[in-house]
């Protein structure tokens, strides 16, 4: 399989606007992206024995799977700086991580909106789209 790859919700509007900051930071195109609603989303649940409550993007990369602030942690080791700096906050407690992505996670439809439909990739970056 292709790594790494960021599993998403497909329908969420914070999710996809983080797609696309990752893609705009990613200038090698090491990322492959799938919505969580994928085929392909289902299918790394399933083979990695995710929950489906889950409320959390998930990495898979170099046959690991990350999930909430973690996955979030490992994509910024990957990227650039500046982006590359919020890496700071890996230094808060664990605790205290994990409650802030939870929290945002509970409220991100309310927050930013929820699509009817995953938005369709932009045509130059159509490659790095998996279902």
């Amino acid at each position: 399989m292709k790594s790494p790859i960021l599993f998403y919700d497909g329908y969420c509007a914070l999710c996809n606007f983080f797609v696309k900051l990752i893609i705009r930071f990613d200038p090698n195109q090491r990322f492959y992206f799938s919505a969580l609603q994928s085929e392909l989303g289902q299918t790394i649940r399933k083979q990695y024995n995710i929950a489906y409550n889950i409320d959390s993007i998930i990495l898979y990369s170099s046959g690991k799977i990350y999930t909430y602030h973690h996955a979030a942690f490992e994509i910024l080791r990957m990227l650039p700086y500046p982006i590359r700096a919020f890496l700071i906050f890996q230094y808060l407690p664990n605790s205290v991580n994990l409650f802030i992505y939870k929290l945002i996670a509970s409220k991100r439809y309310k927050l930013f909106g929820k699509y009817e439909a995953c938005p369709l990739p932009p045509a130059n970056k159509k490659q790095q789209f998996l279902h």
